[in-house]
């Protein structure tokens, strides 16, 4: 197994990831049947940590192929210990913190490692990105999968470099290769609804929640390829990059996209903050 970062926790403990062994996550590697959580890490603070465990939870409970892990092991308490642990070693090895953290569970285990986000990303949250590519009827209305984050990750990994949309066959745009997709239109911010389908994004539920995004509400709605057209501004958004603008949305400039996901970035920050202020872990050495 490789990664940016050598050190890794496997159920609890902290390993280096070199001395686990691939037949321990057979039933994830070799048929995708397993699923993951991925989060922004600053500080050493994990975002949302708790949404994250807490959506994992419901994906194994919806999901009983995916063998289930000990329940402790995704108990919030003893994963920020066992992370605070974790990160002061990945920094003794390497000399600096990872940005990123991702959760596996497969097999009835756990696996946490770490990676840096895109060197790109400051460069996208800035200036954007063109999304040009529609995979008509990629998807299916309804599909329950598509609302869980598994393993089985070719469809999306497949439209990664292109930020591909994915349509259903009724022609109603779902989500992009790695984020959700919100458009501003001149009353409204729409995002497909879950049953469209798509991942029930964290960054999607905090802005669904918070209610309004530059001044107008954000909705849950069908979003018709051809309702593009009257797009006044689009982002996408994930855990690690958070809100990416759309420059080009189908070959067409979209100026409001650069304040639209800069307006979402900082409110999502402010959530965060609030949030993780009962979380009092940051990454220190272990005591002895």
């Amino acid at each position: 197994m490789t990664g940016t970062y050598g050190v890794a926790i496997f159920d609890g403990e902290v390993v280096n990831l070199r001395d686990l062994r691939l037949t321990t996550f057979s039933d994830g590697y070799f048929y995708g049947c397993g699923l993951f959580e991925t989060m922004a890490l600053e500080e050493g603070r994990p975002q949302f940590l708790e949404r994250h465990l807490a959506r994992l939870g419901r994906s194994l409970a919806a999901l009983p192929a995916v063998k289930s892990p000990r329940a402790e092991l995704l108990d919030l308490d003893s994963f920020l210990s066992t992370l605070s642990v974790a990160l002061w070693r990945v920094g003794q090895t390497v000399g600096k913190s990872p940005s990123v953290v991702k959760v596996t569970s497969s097999d009835g285990h756990v696996l946490v490692t770490f990676r840096d986000s895109p060197p790109e990303l400051p460069q996208w949250q800035a200036q954007g990105v063109g999304v040009d590519v529609v995979d008509y009827g990629s998807y299916r209305s309804g599909d329950v999968y598509v609302n869980h984050k598994t393993t089985s990750y070719i469809k999306s990994y497949s439209g990664i470099a292109a930020s591909t949309l994915f349509a259903n066959e009724c022609g109603e745009i779902c989500e992009s290769s790695t984020a959700n997709v919100f458009v501003r239109f001149s009353d409204r911010v729409v995002t497909p609804p879950l049953r469209s389908p798509c991942l029930p994004g964290i960054v999607r539920e905090v802005l669904l929640e918070a209610g309004t995004l530059g001044g107008v509400p954000v909705v849950e709605e069908a979003l018709p390829l051809e309702a593009l057209r009257h797009a006044e501004g689009c982002f996408l958004t994930n855990s690690v990059s958070v809100a990416i603008p759309v420059t080009s949305l189908l070959n067409r400039a979209l100026i409001e996209s650069g304040p639209l996901a800069a307006s979402a970035r900082q409110r999502i920050s402010r959530i965060e903050r609030l949030e993780s202020s009962c979380l009092s872990h940051v990454a220190r050495k272990p005591a002895s």
